[in-house]
């Protein structure tokens, strides 16, 4: 916690170990001088109206001397919303006990640093104990309006969806981008319709789960507790599908760039890349693309293909022949979603934004495939000294070959100086003239075939979507 210090805590039930503990807590607490946040399962409660049993026994000297604790401490309550109980002891009928062991309390200082935050006590559907969420900033919608359109690993699971897919593709005879369109309206209704959107459906069994711990934590109800645990059921299974789901410029050119390198492809080099492409050849790179990476702006991962590769395969493999035999690659694959992953807690400025390209897999596929073709000629045609993204290369090579650099200018001796110019790294890695890399092609001498094709991979027409993620 920036600024302040968060005390994870577990109080053993051992009376020993426990007065242990707060002797500790009390210790940090004549010293602290920062915003204090304590949370955890202090296996106690402060008074009757935090236990709920039929047993009659209730230690009223222990609820008093965990008050007495927490004063001394100088702790304060905040409170919580949701089920009033955070533990149970999972037992039926009249041995059935709950009890609010599970606490968030803080100092004075946290308390006004953040003057809205809030608890939240979660269901109970794993552990005996309900997890606790603190809200720094209160309780604010973290869903985003417009949830762009994602194709959901767990949808493979039902036997209906081979049918969608076909529909899709047969009815827009195989042509790619029109039967993506056509397929992503229909698994739509589908998916509403038919499987049942995952999210809905986790969300309706938590609401139902957490209203009959409610309701438990005042009076114990056998009929409830058995549906309480066939919830619990379902609410695992929706998990296990929701694994499924996420097992997932401008700069001046250089003037004399020409005949700066004397290694060069030869033609040799260039007619092997412009041998025609094997259905086999497409597959290999489209099942190296990870199964469950982030999806681009068309929604679909790779598990897709891999998994319906019978169905679409002849529509992907015809479509990257077409691009290739074009040189162009068609706005709808080469769109990009932008997400930008904050570098701090609260970002002011664009520059703390960690930018990541999420790119549609059809493009990657396409990518590959240029990169499985020229990668083995690299070696003849890039320097010794180049290290990043070359096969048996690394960067770190680099910085130590700068490192013994900057060791031999310090303990030179004589007259002989040196000098160190420090490149621009800005340019060098965040920005890249495409006039530049067309030029720089166009001199180490590939096919224009391939030339056309590649600046079309890494040249846009349309602005990219923006997603900031928090």
């Amino acid at each position: 916690m920036k600024n302040g210090v968060f005390a994870a805590v577990y109080a053993n039930p051992n009376p020993t170990q426990k007065n242990t503990l707060w002797d500790n807590l009390e210790e940090t607490a004549e010293s602290m001088d920062k915003p204090w946040l304590v949370v955890g399962d202090f296996n106690d409660y402060g008074n009757l109206s935090e236990r709920r049993s039929f047993s009659i026994r209730h230690n009223t000297t222990r609820s008093q001397k965990n008050l007495d604790r927490v004063d001394k401490c100088n702790l304060i309550d905040l409170g919580s919303f949701g089920p009033n109980m955070t533990w149970t002891n999972n037992k039926q009928g009249m041995a059935n006990t709950v009890e609010r062991l599970d606490q968030a309390m803080c100092n004075a200082d946290w308390r006004a640093m953040f003057l809205e935050a809030t608890i939240r006590v979660l269901s109970k559907t794993y552990s005996d104990h309900s997890p606790l969420v603190v809200y720094t900033q209160g309780m604010h919608s973290l869903t985003p309006p417009l949830r762009p359109f994602r194709f959901e690993a767990a949808w493979m699971s039902h036997p209906s969806l081979p049918d969608i897919i076909e529909s899709a593709w047969t009815t827009i005879n195989h042509n790619l981008i029109d039967s993506m369109n056509e397929f992503t309206q229909k698994v739509k209704i589908w998916n509403r319709e038919v499987f049942g959107n995952i999210f809905k459906s986790k969300r309706r069994i938590l609401a139902r789960i957490e209203g009959i711990q409610r309701s438990q934590a005042v009076n114990f109800n056998h009929n409830l507790h058995h549906l309480e645990r066939d919830l619990v059921s379902q609410y695992n299974y929706t998990l296990f599908q929701e694994k499924d789901l996420f097992n997932w410029v401008d700069t001046n050119h250089l003037a004399n760039w020409s005949n700066t390198t004397k290694n060069k492809f030869t033609n040799e080099e260039n007619d092997g890349l412009l041998k025609p492409l094997t259905n086999f050849e497409i597959w290999k790179a489209t099942k190296a693309i990870g199964a469950y990476k982030a999806p681009g702006k068309d929604g679909i991962q790779a598990v897709f293909y891999h998994h319906y590769w019978t169905i679409v395969g002849k529509s992907i493999c015809d479509f990257v022949r077409t691009c290739f035999s074009d040189q162009q690659i068609p706005k709808e694959i080469n769109e990009t979603l932008i997400v930008l992953i904050p570098k701090v807690e609260y970002p002011t400025s664009i520059k703390q934004f960690y930018p990541i390209s999420l790119c549609n897999v059809t493009y990657k596929i396409i990518t590959k495939l240029v990169v499985n073709r020229i990668r083995p000629l690299l070696d003849n045609i890039i320097g010794p000294n180049q290290s990043s993204s070359i096969p048996g290369h690394s960067t770190t090579d680099n910085i130590i070959i700068t490192q013994d650099i900057i060791h031999t200018l310090r303990h030179r001796k004589g007259k002989i100086n040196g000098i160190i110019f420090k490149i621009d790294l800005e340019k060098a890695y965040d920005r890249l003239s495409w006039k530049f890399v067309y030029e720089t092609l166009i001199e180490f001498g590939p096919n224009m075939d391939w030339i056309n094709l590649i600046m079309s991979c890494i040249t846009v027409t349309t602005p990219p979507r923006i997603i900031i993620s928090f």
